[in-house]
């Protein structure tokens, strides 16, 4: 059914949402009926993912379904953001120092290490800042002709290849460029837009449009104007003292935002430095900056100066940090969202608020038909499944259809049990006896699997802490954690080697594939509603209840963890959730909501891990 809805939406030019569940087919359900239109009218398709692994998947997938049609000849190129290359130019320019691994520098100066994912054992983002691809000159560069970065990139937009995977960031980049009527990254005239995981659409474009700020951002632009105006004469008496005013104040202006958000921090248990804060600022220091920033603005118009793409970058970066300051005197009012981030250093970020119109007018509008699929774009239990997700991403059904929603064909009943902890602290009263809670309740629910458990968080924080605790406590199997640098492919080998417990969070939740019995348990200490962060307060205040906006967010993202379990028809295993919320406030949302509704009792959970074989008598002591 999936291969016919799309068959008709690529012939007919017509856009396509559609759910379908793990076990479907879903790259089957896409690339078959691409691959035998592609043949007929030889116009390559673009798949756009939410993430890397997903890419990689779909080069086997190609294979398969290239064999399932006839032996089809398809040639496919995958396409990534230039942060995942590395750059041969930059790791020459290093030189040897005492930070950057001597042995790793070779590999990348002689092209055996090309992407970020060759490094087998990671690399720290300070490092790879170093190297990766930036700021690339193209066929100007010397080692272009060696240059895999340079080579993708000719290859996705000649229009020579049959099947071109890219990431979404990818394609927002290229739609971004085709909307202002500049050269495009992707082959422009595709048969098709394939956007799968399309559940990260809205995030994903949001990423791609926002723009940043921070303290050393501003230092630069300073610096850039200072050559600029020194070819003024009014330099000395005018504009020098300006431009030491204005660094004092913007210095202050970063300086005051991060002492609040930490004061923020330091009060409420809730917030931490992962998130994002929304950016507070006195308006009388923002006008008086303002009114200094236009002189020099003003100062730099009216300035001749021979190196005219240092003029062109300096009244660029100054029109773009003049966005900033004046729409930040009136955030309400603003057609942009504003937010912060702290980790090592404050940034400020400011992207449109209505992504919708955004994707609609770049890509639902766009010439070409757009099949949008996950299999997490519904809410079953509203009248309109596809309700919340429609409206999120822009799809608009006067230019499309919604295709019924395939559900996962897997024997969830039979082959995996739900567990719900009920005698638990709340994690959003007690979080000290909560996280220790958890990690008491890890230990036991690993027994029942003998290990070979994900257990899946929505903070750094709070894995950190549980790893602690884990420790402490002496856990019999081996604990892995995801680490910041590190590689998903490595962390995942590590675990399924170990059969021990994965502690990870972010893109773990989603998009990896570990079949059999090495994966025979995932574990969620806490439901994943979105943190009330500057993005989800805009949004929950366009509905008349902040549930209509948190409960499909939270759904989604469970959903998606619940489905790193069964990947196979034969696999079986326990999902089990530590938020009594999931037990006393939410049960219903869920069980509607999830393909695995077979709640049980930990004493039933030991039976049921008895009855499929996970352990023997080790279960007696539990």
């Amino acid at each position: 059914m999936f291969a016919f809805d799309v068959a008709e939406a690529i012939l007919d030019n017509k856009n396509l949402i559609k759910e379908a569940g793990v076990g479907i087919g879903k790259s089957f359900g896409y690339l078959i009926p691409s691959l035998i239109i592609n043949k007929v009218l030889n116009i390559p398709v673009v798949i756009a993912t939410s993430t890397i692994q997903l890419q990689n998947q779909l080069l086997g997938d190609v294979e398969q379904a290239r064999k399932i049609v006839g032996n089809l000849i398809a040639e496919t190129v995958i396409g990534k953001g230039q942060g995942n290359y590395s750059c041969m130019k930059r790791a020459f320019n290093i030189g040897k120092t005492k930070e950057f691994p001597e042995d790793l520098l070779e590999k990348i100066q002689n092209g055996t290490v090309n992407e970020r994912s060759d490094i087998k054992n990671g690399i720290s983002d300070d490092l790879w800042d170093q190297v990766k691809v930036d700021s690339c000159t193209y066929q100007n560069c010397k080692f272009h002709r060696d240059c895999a970065f340079y080579k993708m990139r000719q290859d996705i937009k000649s229009g020579l290849k049959d099947i071109i995977i890219i990431n979404q960031d990818l394609l927002v980049a290229h739609l971004l460029k085709v909307n202002d009527y500049r050269n495009p990254i992707i082959y422009e005239n595709s048969l098709a837009i394939i956007v799968d995981e399309a559940h990260n659409l809205e995030e994903k474009t949001r990423n791609a449009l926002q723009r940043e700020w921070s303290s050393k951002k501003v230092n630069f632009m300073i610096n850039n104007i200072d050559k600029v105006l020194r070819r003024n004469q009014l330099y000395k008496n005018e504009y020098q003292a300006k431009i030491k005013e204005f660094e004092r104040c913007s210095s202050e202006m970063f300086n005051n935002i991060f002492e609040d958000v930490k004061k923020s921090i330091r009060e409420n248990d809730e917030l931490n430095n992962e998130m994002r804060h929304p950016v507070n600022v006195s308006k009388n220091k923002l006008d008086s900056l303002i009114e200094i920033f236009e002189l020099l603005y003003d100062g730099v118009q009216l300035t001749e100066y021979a190196h005219e793409s240092l003029l062109d970058n300096t009244i660029e970066q100054m029109e773009d940090f003049m966005i900033l300051i004046t729409e930040l005197c009136n955030q309400e009012n603003s057609k942009f969202l504003f937010w912060l981030t702290l980790k090592n250093k404050i940034t400020i970020f400011f992207a449109p608020k209505e992504i919708n119109k955004e994707l609609e007018d770049m890509l639902f509008l766009y010439d070409t038909p757009v099949v949008a699929t996950s299999a997490t774009l519904t809410q079953p239990s509203l009248d309109d499944p596809y309700h919340y997700i429609k409206n999120s991403i822009g799809f608009n059904e006067e230019y499309g259809f919604k295709g019924d929603i395939e559900s996962s064909p897997f024997p969830y009943k039979e082959n995996a049990r739900l567990f719900i902890a009920d005698d638990i602290p709340s994690p959003t009263q007690n979080k000290e006896s909560y996280l220790e809670g958890v990690s008491e309740y890890i230990i036991k629910l690993s027994e029942l699997t003998n290990g070979r458990c994900l257990v899946l968080f929505t903070s750094k924080e709070d894995l950190n802490k549980v790893n602690e605790h884990l420790y402490e406590y002496s856990s019999e199997f081996e604990i892995i954690r995801q680490h910041s640098g590190s590689s998903q492919e490595g962390v995942i080998s590590s675990f399924t080697k170990s059969k021990g417990i994965l502690l990870a969070t972010g893109t773990f939740w989603e998009g990896i594939d570990i079949k059999g019995q090495d994966l025979s348990q995932v574990i969620i200490p806490r439901l994943p509603f979105p943190v009330p962060d500057p993005i989800i307060q805009y949004k929950t205040s366009l509905y008349d209840d902040k549930m209509e906006v948190l409960m499909p967010e939270m759904i989604m993202k469970l959903r998606q963890g619940i489905g790193r379990l069964i990947r196979t028809d034969s696999d079986k295993g326990i999902v089990s959730i530590l938020d009594t919320r999931a037990y006393t406030n939410y049960k219903d949302q869920i069980l509607n909501s999830i393909p695995l509704n077979n709640l049980v009792p930990f004493n039933e959970l030991k039976d049921f891990a008895q009855a499929n074989g996970f352990v023997d008598s080790s279960l007696q002591k539990l």
